[in-house]
């Protein structure tokens, strides 16, 4: 294991369309969050697949129950 499996061990090998996820072909993104994994109030990072043309949805940490409006 190397540095982003022990950071992001809730992330998948691969996203829902099947492409291989990892340094490089992710987009993480910090979003704001009212779930009860979130202890400061404040939020979390989620995952994105960064295929060109893939729509598969972003991945959040187990326990992430809803992402708030950020405006």
């Amino acid at each position: 294991m190397g540095w982003f499996e022990d950071a992001y061990p809730w992330v998948p090998a691969a996203c829902a369309n099947g492409h291989p996820l990892g340094p490089g072909r992710v987009n993480l993104t910090f979003v704001v969050c009212d779930c009860p994994a979130v202890a400061d109030g404040r939020g979390h990072q989620t995952v994105r697949c960064r295929t060109v043309g893939c729509h598969a949805p972003a991945i959040r940490p187990p326990g992430c129950t809803g992402v708030r409006d950020q405006r």
